[in-house]
């Protein structure tokens, strides 16, 4: 094998290992445009994630029966489970875990007390990331921006534990 054999299979070498790196973990990715979360070992892609209500609750059993409000979030790709979970930040405030999330794994809900909801600021940055760190730290854009005026009508809550996460 002479020198400049050896020079091109060492390129092409490194281009295929390259290339399997990148697309064997997300070969479902469609591309690099798209919004992603990456974590330690991880790129999920993140489809468009909105609010798909803002609503106030009564009764509810998580907070010794006083009301309290719930976000909803719906993500156009179906949101990551697994050991960790998705914390929502809003400004300053952290929402640690999601007290309800769809079958479908495309809407997630997550509850904040009275007291928390009134120490909010329209407009403040909302945040997802996957595991528990913050956000602003590390860098991540906001998914959105909160609209105080979203908050829908009062319900009352079912009377289960609030904090029950379905999978």
């Amino acid at each position: 094998m002479t020198k400049h054999q050896y020079e091109l299979s060492r390129v092409v070498a490194f281009a295929a290992v390259a290339a399997v790196f990148v697309w064997s973990t997300h070969a479902h990715a469609t591309g690099f445009l798209q919004r992603q979360i990456l974590t330690v070992g991880a790129i999920w892609d993140m489809g468009e994630v909105t609010i798909r209500s803002i609503r106030q609750v009564e009764n509810v059993p998580a907070l010794k029966g006083k009301p309290g409000i719930e976000i909803e979030l719906y993500n156009t790709q179906r949101f990551h489970v697994g050991e960790l979970d998705w914390r929502l930040q809003i400004g300053e405030l952290e929402v640690r875990e999601p007290t309800r999330r769809s079958a479908d794994h495309h809407s997630l809900t997550y509850l904040l007390s009275l007291d928390d909801w009134n120490k909010l600021k329209d407009g403040a940055p909302l945040y997802l990331t996957w595991g528990y760190y913050d956000a602003k730290e590390k860098g991540v854009r906001p998914f959105t921006y909160l609209n105080k005026k979203m908050l829908g009508k009062t319900r009352q809550s079912r009377g289960r534990a609030t904090f029950q996460v379905l999978g």
